[in-house]
């Protein structure tokens, strides 16, 4: 072999080295950053999970204190509870979840009219938007729709 045919040589080697490098650090990059959006995604399901509980918390409270006939604090974790659903309402989440959601506040104008006047049937109205809350939170997996019995 010639001096410059050995050179040659060595240059390809280098080449194939370095490329070979360069390709092995490409796909530990693709593979953490499929880590890493996988850690994100499941990160937001968990954010999601944790608002639409404080939401059935509210709800959950509110049902306790009217049928406690305590309308004052009831009316209390109405205004909470309609705050949140608001909040959550803004929030980036799948768009039918935000749908489902958005329903809630449908109950606004009447359940807080009823418990700031302290109405015997608020306690009926309070219930039927718990149950209502809980059925449309209840999401074993945020990419679902959530299920509601028949």
């Amino acid at each position: 072999m010639t001096r410059g045919t050995r050179v040659l040589v060595m240059i390809v080697l280098v080449a194939v080295a370095f490329l070979s490098g360069l390709l092995i650090g490409y796909m530990e990059v693709r593979e953490t950053r499929a880590l890493l959006e996988t850690a994100q995604n499941e990160r937001d399901t968990l954010r999601l999970q944790k608002q639409l509980s404080q939401i059935r918390d509210l709800a959950a409270l509110m049902y306790v204190e009217t049928s406690r006939q305590n309308y004052g604090l009831g009316s209390e974790y109405a205004v909470r509870y309609f705050d949140q659903v608001k909040k959550l309402d803004s929030a980036a989440m799948p768009a039918h979840i935000r749908d489902s959601i958005k329903e809630l506040l449908s109950h606004k104008e009447a359940v807080t009219a009823s418990l700031s006047r302290a109405e015997p049937g608020a306690t009926q109205q309070v219930q039927a938007l718990f149950l209502d809350t809980y059925h449309r939170t209840q999401l074993e997996d945020a990419g679902q729709a959530p299920s509601r019995p028949q």
